[in-house]
């Protein structure tokens, strides 16, 4: 009797030692999971050896891909997981492939076209788990159609189809000027830029200026670049340019000139001359009474005439003098050299 019951106490110490010793689900490492014959267990035997595999885009890079569950622990997890590259998408004409992230799982590939040229399909593809999905764009040269004709004018070459920067340049009728850029050109996106021109006319108003003739120019319609010259008239001066020119405004470029009348020539100021008077008190044989000052005052009167008298009268007399004497200078050398003809010497004297 106490034979089996040690038996069975001995047989419910191993099951109950068997339950202790299972594993529940490990922990793994990141970006892999168990392999599928256990991804739904929960608990696993002593001694069972399961497998690990990466998930999906990752590959094994290091380490066993096995865990052994003993005595109710997992061998540590050696595995590493990284992701799977997918290399090179390519070689793209007219054009290269750039790669911000790089070219591993999950990273993107951006085509990126030359100039002159447009993308033709996708212009991103990714790399997926079994690497580069989707096809390559293509990179084509880029063309536009003519651009716009424009009123009162016309644009050359006028070609049925323009390659990528080719440049076109617009012309206005006469009278007419452009508002805005002559020439624009074929763009990345196939279309002419930037906006065409337009053609403006230009009609300056007839102009007269007072005091003033035409000259020579135009006659009205005045037109872009038309140009009038005038001149004043007499007694009448210019202010401004003599020759205006009809400007893009539709204005007078300068200014329409002005004729001022001249100012009166300066007049001469008057002379004044000053005329100093002498007087001469005559002598009187009657003595005046009094003191005889007045009799002394006169005389010195009369003394100071007389000397002026005299300076003045002495170089006349010297030269006068002068005169006289080369007078008779010239007469004697005159008769000197007058010779005595001989008929006067022959002659005799009468009876």
């Amino acid at each position: 009797m106490g034979v089996p019951v040690f038996l069975l106490l001995g047989i419910l110490g191993l099951v109950v030692t068997a339950k202790a010793q299972s594993c529940s689900k490990p922990a793994l490492g990141p970006n892999m999971n168990l392999h599928n014959d256990y991804i739904l267990s929960q608990t696993f035997p002593d001694g069972l050896r399961v497998s690990l595999s990466c998930v999906v885009g990752y590959q094994p890079a290091a380490g066993s891909i096995y865990i052994t569950c003993t005595a109710g622990t997992w061998s540590p997890v050696q595995l590493i997981c990284e992701k799977r590259p997918c290399g090179p998408a390519g070689e793209i004409s007219n054009g290269h492939i750039e790669y911000p992230d790089g070219s591993d799982f999950g990273a993107k590939a951006v085509v990126v076209c030359d100039p002159g040229h447009t993308l033709v399909g996708n212009k991103e593809i990714r790399c997926g788990a079994q690497g580069w999905m989707g096809r390559l764009p293509t990179c084509e040269e880029v063309s536009c159609e003519p651009p716009p004709q424009i009123e009162n004018g016309s644009f050359r070459p006028d070609n049925e189809v323009y390659r990528y920067a080719e440049a076109v340049s617009y012309t206005c009728m006469p009278d007419y000027i452009l508002s805005g850029l002559k020439t624009i050109s074929c763009s990345e996106d196939g279309t002419f830029k930037p906006a065409p021109p337009k053609c403006v006319k230009v009609n300056c108003p007839d102009v007269e200026v007072e005091n003033a003739d035409w000259l020579s120019g135009s006659r009205p319609p005045h037109g872009y670049k038309a140009t009038m010259t005038f001149k004043c008239r007499r007694d009448y001066v210019m202010k401004g340019s003599a020759t205006i020119t009809c400007g893009a405004n539709s204005s007078w470029e300068p200014a329409v000139p002005k004729c001022e009348k001249m100012p009166p020539p300066p007049t001469a100021a008057p002379t004044t001359t000053t005329t100093t008077t002498t007087t001469t008190t005559p002598r009187t044989s009657k003595r005046p009474t009094g003191s005889g000052t007045d009799d002394k005052e006169s005389g010195a009167g009369d003394s100071s005439t007389g000397f002026l008298l005299k300076v003045i009268l002495a170089p006349v007399a010297v030269i006068l003098g002068l005169v006289a004497v080369a007078v008779i200078i010239k007469k004697m050398k005159g008769k000197r050299s007058c010779p005595v003809s001989p008929a006067l010497l022959a002659a005799k004297p009468a009876a």
